[in-house]
């Protein structure tokens, strides 16, 4: 019987001229997968790689920091440079560019977002103040 339902599948196609040879149906495969493949390439394109740091990398800044403190220390501004580098570390680490994040991406800190903007379903005291004069409806 299912080979019945299949020979009369495949007339049906034949006569529609909906029926594609395997050749036909390898040549499409072959182009959604290189579609597929076109679309995953582009994703791993909007995200930013950083290079991971390696042990050597990190002895190296601690010794360039290292040096760069004690010559600032002999002539005198070694406090100064030390709270600047407190600044430059703060700003890097927060960076966008030191994470691995989408394009477009928001935060999870809205001071951090374009226009901080807020991320959905964060709680806010605007947001709890209408929470309670509605009784405990969340309105908009």
């Amino acid at each position: 019987m299912g080979l019945k339902r299949k020979l009369d599948e495949y007339r049906k196609k034949k006569a529609d001229g909906t029926f594609k040879s395997e050749e036909e149906e390898q040549r499409e495969l072959k182009r959604g997968l290189e579609e597929e493949q076109k679309q995953l390439q582009e994703k791993k394109k909007k995200y930013v790689y950083i290079k991971e740091m390696t042990w050597v990398d990190i002895l190296l800044r601690l010794g360039l920091y290292a040096v760069l403190q004690y010559l600032f220390y002999n002539f005198g501004f070694g406090v100064p440079f030390f709270m600047v580098s407190l600044l430059v570390g703060m700003y890097l680490s927060t960076s966008v560019r030191w994470k691995r994040r989408k394009a477009g991406e928001l935060s999870a800190y809205s001071v951090f977002n374009p226009s901080f903007e807020k991320l959905p379903g964060e709680m806010d005291g605007e947001k709890m103040a209408r929470q309670y004069a509605g009784g405990g409806l969340v309105m908009g």
